[in-house]
């Protein structure tokens, strides 16, 4: 999974672990390569580095100590695509993947001024059960199509409603107007949206008002699925939660919108397989 989200790797990492995951391993090169490839697929990536889950640490064997590279996931760190002069040879260093090379560079984790790198990140699931499972994506219903994520299924409406209709109307489709937590998922759903309205189209997100321990108050997003609100991609200079405003993904470059509820614009809904 993509976190498009700048982080430095220590909160990265966190970020894999809500999910039960950790900052992704890479074992061979095909795997790498296919990485490159699906990251590259991935409209408006502004920092072409991307966490991975390798670190360093000052390790001994049996007859001398040195700085060796561990993956967080406790694998075998049993393959290598760290450019040349880049494999790093200091504690506290932490592996990133070049999107434009498909190579790996060290990079502290911090800038040298004390602040954090912050970059987008790559979690991996943990190992399967070597047990098969029993299926658990269900077929989409008629009129749906399938999304990345399991039990994700979306209905498309050209009609045009504004935010509040068109929530009772995904509704009527025994769902919820659309939450996105990936880029993968973004971008799927852009491709087969644009080829079918000339419109924005509206997701399910929703600003509530709140605050936090820290004495601070204020709007904030979250989806109206009761999902986490854990992915976005605004477009540069929107983004800001205040009353009366939803979301929506543009047709044209698959960037977010914050958008007035009252316009009227074609939308996405998220419904269950089919039981």
């Amino acid at each position: 999974m993509f976190g498009a989200n700048l982080l430095s790797n220590d909160d990265a990492e966190k970020e894999c672990k809500k999910l039960g995951w950790h900052l992704a391993s890479v074992h061979d090169t095909a795997t790498n390569n296919l990485i490159g490839d699906q990251l590259k697929k991935i409209d408006n990536i502004t920092n072409k580095l991307v966490w991975l889950g390798g670190f360093t640490m000052n390790a001994c064997g049996a007859d001398s100590c040195g700085t060796t590279w561990f993956w967080e996931d406790s694998t075998p760190f049993d393959f290598q695509a760290f450019a040349k002069g880049h494999n790093g040879s200091d504690d506290y260093q932490c592996t990133t993947f070049n999107i434009t090379n498909n190579l790996w560079y060290a990079q502290y984790q911090d800038d040298g001024n004390n602040k954090p790198v912050k970059l987008p990140y790559l979690c991996k699931v943990p190992n399967p059960s070597f047990s098969t499972p029993k299926p658990t994506h269900s077929p989409c219903p008629n009129g749906s199509f399938p999304g990345i994520r399991l039990h994700d299924c979306f209905v498309f409406q050209q009609v045009s409603l504004n935010w509040n209709d068109a929530k009772d109307a995904c509704f009527g489709h025994g769902g919820d107007l659309a939450s996105i937590h990936d880029a993968f998922t973004n971008k799927m759903v852009f491709d087969f949206v644009k080829n079918y309205t000339s419109q924005n189209i509206w997701l399910g997100a929703t600003t509530v008002y709140g605050c936090s321990s820290f004495g601070g108050c204020g709007y904030g997003w979250e989806w109206d699925d009761k999902s986490d609100f854990d992915y976005t991609n605004f477009a540069a200079g929107t983004g800001d939660a205040d009353t009366g405003i939803s979301i929506t993904l543009k047709n044209n470059n698959g960037l977010w919108y914050t958008t007035d509820v009252t316009e009227e614009h074609s939308f996405l809904c998220r419904v269950p397989p089919s039981s």
